[in-house]
């Protein structure tokens, strides 16, 4: 289930779930090897309006799927 970000993690963190967001399911799935390319996907989430701050995506594809980031 997909819910809006700013209700639906203080309501889970209450009832003890994991949270993740977005960029977190996206770099699991590359882990998995369930995508090809986190990259990839992250492009066409910006394509749609989606916003994540390119230092962020830079960061988080280096660190954990090896991934570069160029908009």
């Amino acid at each position: 289930m997909i819910l809006d970000d700013g209700r639906a993690r203080p309501c889970a963190r209450v009832h003890g779930l994991k949270v993740f967001g977005t960029l977190g399911l996206i770099l699991r799935a590359k882990r998995q090897g369930r995508i090809p390319s986190a990259a990839d996907v992250l492009r066409a989430l910006l394509a749609q309006g989606f916003y994540l701050d390119d230092k962020v995506i830079s960061q988080a594809l280096a660190n954990t799927v090896g991934e570069t980031w160029k908009r």
